[in-house]
């Protein structure tokens, strides 16, 4: 290697310059990164009033914001009959008791386990549903990305109150008499 002449080594970032020996390392002090602030295209508004008198008729209180997210076409298709939320895309503050994190843990052969709870809307039909825990598999990495979701009637759930692919809803949790109960709200289309 010739060192009287300018080389740039980039696998290793070290640079060398006129008169010096490769044995000296000039290394270039690293830029600091510059974190963007994380604006969140919707942002979240406070449970609406109606929904708030619904959960305090139902004896509730306390509700917790879990998620609030853009319907993607399998939350809406009659054949996967599900609502995912993503567990790393879940409001801090929302947390499950420990007795319903050890039911969903419990495998019956193939079959997840599963918590019942209860799903209401705008309205106070109440619809009942299941809640899993699943871990989806990533396609490029083939990590596992868990995700929570709710099964069972929530086809049912999603035609009665228009739920369609694009809009966006906020899934709110509160316990009653230690049963667990989640209210969708629909916030419209997504810009």
């Amino acid at each position: 290697m010739d060192c009287t002449t300018n080389f740039e080594k980039t696998a290793s970032k070290r640079k060398f310059f006129e008169g010096e020996s490769s044995g000296t390392k000039i290394v270039k002090p690293k830029k600091p990164r510059k974190n963007k602030p994380q604006t969140d295209p919707n942002p979240k508004p406070d449970l609406p009033v109606e929904v708030k008198n619904l959960i305090n008729a139902l004896g509730g209180s306390e509700p917790i914001l879990v998620i609030q997210k853009s319907l993607f076409a399998t939350d809406v298709s009659n054949q996967h009959n599900r609502l995912s939320i993503p567990i790393n895309k879940i409001e801090e503050g929302f947390h499950l008791e420990e007795d319903e994190k050890k039911a969903l843990v419990l495998r019956n052969g193939k079959k997840c386990g599963e918590i019942s709870a209860s799903l209401v809307g705008r309205s106070p039909e109440e619809i009942e549903i299941k809640l899993r825990k699943w871990d989806m598999k990533k396609k490029h990495s083939g990590t596992n990305n868990p995700v929570y979701v709710l099964t069972q009637s929530w086809n049912t759930f999603r035609v009665s109150n228009g739920l369609k692919a694009g809009m966006v809803v906020q899934v709110w949790s509160f316990l009653v008499n230690s049963r667990r109960w989640f209210v969708v709200v629909n916030n419209g289309e997504e810009d």
